[in-house]
């Protein structure tokens, strides 16, 4: 049951996010690969969830190669990005891996592309299991401060997308919006950055009538693409 409330408080998060959305459209030929990390106490859940998170990375770099390919390696302009959520008090250098994770084909010249893109294949792998190495901040809850989903999508989301590409983002995350910390996150009238509040207020058979009615929900962001 949890997990079903957990569901629904972040379908309701997305709608509340998405009904602000000014609506593009775009006919480029070139994709904008985003896969945004929840590097919380989730990664310590389940025995092989590394392996899950780092497997799911790959399939999805796998793609982005595939629109190189279908582009011709000298004229893809694709991209592809790792995005780490931000965690509170995390000694975790974020920054440097998502450098280290992330290409542009479009920065680079034509004699340039290929060997850019050996060289990133060439360090991706020890890259990314350095991440998870690093992300591990202990061996239980606690050691975690729990990641800000609404800050990545409020404060960052609009400067990764790209009006120009198709843009193909995927999130890995347990799905709570929540904190080790309880004084953590922003609250307004009704709404708030995180889903504890939400399911609180979220009682009886008539959740979905009183959630419409109070205007509860996550505070929307604005999706620009």
């Amino acid at each position: 049951m949890k997990n079903i409330i957990s569901l629904i408080a972040i379908i309701t998060g997305i709608v509340s996010c998405t009904s602000n959305a000014v609506q593009k459209t775009t006919t480029t030929a070139f994709d904008n690969y985003i896969v945004v990390l929840d590097l919380s106490d989730r990664i310590i859940q389940k025995p092989d969830q590394v392996n899950i998170d780092t497997n799911a990375i790959r399939a999805v770099f796998e793609k982005f190669e595939k629109s190189i390919q279908k582009n011709i390696v000298v004229k893809s302009k694709d991209k592809f990005s790792i995005r780490i959520i931000p965690q509170k008090g995390s000694s975790l250098p974020g920054n440097s891996f998502e450098n280290n994770l992330s290409i542009d084909m479009g920065k680079y010249t034509a004699a340039e592309k290929l060997i850019k893109l050996n060289q990133f294949k060439t360090d991706f792998s020890m890259q990314l299991g350095l991440l998870y190495q690093q992300a591990l901040l202990g061996h239980k809850s606690s050691d975690f401060a729990g990641v800000d989903i609404w800050q990545y999508f409020n404060d960052q989301v609009n400067s990764d997308l790209d009006v120009r590409y198709n843009n193909k983002v995927m999130v890995l995350t347990d799905g709570y919006f929540d904190f080790e910390d309880k004084a953590h996150g922003i609250n307004a009238n009704n709404q708030s950055t995180t889903t504890a509040p939400l399911l609180s207020k979220m009682n009886g058979l008539n959740w979905k009538k009183e959630l419409e009615e109070k205007k509860l929900g996550i505070i929307p962001v604005k999706l620009d693409i």
